[in-house]
């Protein structure tokens, strides 16, 4: 019974979160009052305060939730039964998601406001990329891969994905989501892959995989 209350509460805590992430992206968390939070999650301020003791718990958790995503690569990457393609893709995807979930706007909030949690997805982060780092190396030594710096991939990764979702960006360009997100893919494949294995890659799992993304990133918004 205790256990079963335990998932209960731990179920609510997330689902109310989850309530707030899209605000949370938009807007940072510190210009939110307590009362704004209860409002988003859409119940009382005193239901609020039976699952969350205050607004810098609400800040952990967020920050907690967004950290535990980042570090958790799918173990697909490292499946050398997997083809290459497939795992490159896959790295692909979670920046795309990474870089979509977690704003700028939050995460300068958080380095501005709660540095100790700042410094949690810096780490996190820091994880993330020295994992991806092995992958990339691991490929460019069984000269799959160009020889390239990891790192600049990854910043590349990082600063353009974010980029690419402000709506001033695709409207100043001309370029709906959809597209933007494949031609980068398409780009950053002809940088990483070497010129002999491109044509081993299907880029219509790819484009099925954006299409996907692009109408759940509608839905978010």
């Amino acid at each position: 019974m205790l256990n079963n209350n335990i998932d209960n509460q731990t179920e609510m805590r997330k689902k109310l979160i989850f309530k707030i992430l899209p605000i949370v992206k938009k807007q940072g968390i510190s210009p939110l009052r307590t009362d704004d939070i209860a409002r988003y999650m859409d119940i009382s301020k005193a239901t609020m305060y039976k699952y969350f003791s205050s607004k810098d718990e609400i800040i952990q958790y967020i920050v907690k939730i967004y950290a535990e995503y980042i570090t958790s690569i799918d173990q697909t990457i490292f499946e050398e039964t997997v083809p290459f393609g497939e795992r490159f893709q896959k790295t692909f995807e979670q920046s795309l998601l990474i870089a979509f979930y977690i704003s700028d706007t939050f995460i300068l909030d958080l380095k501005h406001n709660a540095p100790v949690l700042y410094e949690q997805i810096i780490q996190a982060q820091n994880e993330r990329n020295n994992k991806l780092k092995k992958f990339y190396e691991e490929h460019i030594k069984q000269e799959v891969f160009n020889t390239i710096n990891p790192a600049l991939i990854l910043i590349q990764d990082d600063v353009l994905l974010r980029k690419l979702f402000e709506p001033t960006i695709l409207i100043r360009n001309n370029m709906t989501l959809y597209q933007a997100l494949f031609d980068y893919y398409i780009l950053k494949k002809q940088q990483v892959i070497h010129h002999k294995y491109k044509d081993d890659i299907d880029d219509s799992k790819m484009e099925s995989t954006i299409q996907y993304l692009v109408q759940k990133v509608s839905n978010y918004i």
